[in-house]
This record gives structure tokens, sequence and C-alpha cells, in this order.
């Protein structure tokens, strides 16, 4: 009988330990948040998509949902990704008894090489980066949080925002994204969604910060379009790099056709 005070020391000593050692969600139900991004995902590989006018749509894919779900709950990683976004001014309320899902964006960051199998120009034989010799079209709520949460304005008939290059975003797949959002009470605004364009090889890790609609748990995409026609007509097999640091990545390598 004496040793019984013991076993309960034992069994309650066990039960601090597995409380200490696994992170406690959040509540449900009503609670503030003081952030845009309700979550993230991990980029684990992506895909190519070439275009009839040689526009490349790159998609890139997120790890399995459990992985969006933990940085979600998990305070402190959750916490280091809002602050490296600069994400912490959206003071809101939260009164559903669902989490907070969307919108969702990417925590990691890659970076991309592009080169040809046939000289692009005297300047770029094959084989050599022709970053430079493409644009970058993505839409991003990042500039929306550096805004102080201000929705994008276009300038006029002409901005950038009325490409059609545009509806690579809104393919079939929108609708349904769209709609599964909105039953986690999420509605999309497209003016939450700055486009970011700007030369290849002048991209930098922060124009990956919140990349996409942020709709999807899926995946999300950016475009590139070739600046100019090349110096070499014919078929061009381009191969697209892709490089994230410290983040175990499939499918390094892609290829596409391109025909000038």
């Amino acid at each position: 009988m004496k040793k019984l005070p013991y076993i309960f020391c034992i069994l309650f000593f066990c039960a601090f330990l597995s409380g200490c050692c696994h992170p406690i969600p959040q509540p449900r139900g009503p609670h503030e948040y003081r952030s845009y991004t309700a979550s993230f995902n991990i980029f684990q590989f992506f895909q190519l998509k070439n275009q009839a006018n040689n526009d490349i749509i790159v998609e890139l894919y997120y790890h399995y949902a459990h992985d969006m779900l933990s940085l979600a709950t998990e305070g402190a990683l959750f916490e280091e990704k809002i602050e490296e976004c600069g994400d912490t001014g959206y003071y809101g309320y939260w009164e559903h008894d669902q989490y907070r899902f969307f919108p969702s964006f990417n925590s990691n960051y890659p970076s991309f090489e592009i080169v040809s199998d046939v000289d692009w120009d005297a300047e770029h034989p094959a084989g050599t980066p022709i970053n430079d010799k493409f644009d970058f079209y993505a839409l991003s709520a990042y500039p929306f949080v550096q805004s102080g949460y201000e929705p994008y304005v276009p300038s006029g008939e002409s901005d950038v925002i009325y490409d059609d290059i545009w509806h690579y975003y809104y393919d079939d797949d929108y609708e349904e994204e769209a709609e599964m959002a909105k039953n986690y009470f999420y509605e999309y605004d497209p003016m939450e969604r700055y486009p970011v364009v700007k030369p290849f090889d002048e991209v930098t890790r922060n124009d990956f910060y919140m990349l996409g609609t942020g709709l999807s748990v899926v995946k999300t995409k950016f475009i590139l379009r070739p600046r100019e026609t090349p110096g070499h007509l014919g078929v061009h097999n381009i191969t697209v790099t892709a490089s994230i640091y410290g983040n175990f990545f499939y499918d390094k390598d892609k290829s596409v056709p391109l025909v000038f």
C-alpha cells in the first residue's frame, strides 16, 4: 500500500511531460487574431505547363495538409512566419467553430534557374542561365500586407492587372477552391492580391512571400513570359531548376519546349 502514492506521482509526472511535449492547439470558437494569414503550407514539388504563346505556368505544390495544420496550430512556428512576413497588424475577431485555414500561403521560398538547350543569343549560349530573358508574373498578398492592408487600386485603363495573363490564376480549379474556402468562412477579394511583374533575374525571396490567391491547400503558381524572341529561332527545350534551402524538395528539374 505504501507504493501507491509513488505510482500516482509517476503517473502525474508523465502526464505533465506529455503536456509539455505536445503543443496545445489554438482554441476553437471566438478569439482575436492579428495576422491576415491564417495558415502556411510547405512547397515540395513543382510542374511546368507551356502555353501556345510561350508563357510558362509554374505550379508549386504543397506538402500534405497536416503540415499546414501543424503550422496553423503550433504557436511558435506560426508566430515566426507572420513576423518574417511582417503580417502582424491585421487585428480581427473569429466567431466560428472551425479553425481559420484561409488565406493559406507558403512557408518556404524557392529559387530558380532557367536554361535552354539551344543558344538563346550570342551572350547566352546553351546551358547558361537565361533568367534575365523572362518576366515574372505573380499575384501576391505580401504587398497588401506591406501597404497596411490597403486593397490594390489600378493606376488606369492600361494597368497591368488588366493583362489577360491573370486568367491563369482563375482556371478550372478556382471556383472549386473559392467554394471550399467559403465553407470555412473566407471570402476571397481579388483586390487583396497585388500583381507583381518584374524581370525574373530580379526576383527576390520577398517575391515568394504570400504567393498566389491563398485559396488552395494544394498548390499555387506564377507565370514566366519570354521578354523577347531569341536570336536563334526554332525549338528551345527550357529547363527550370528549383532549389529550396533547408527543405527536402522533389522534382528539382523540369523541362518544357518553347517554339519561336
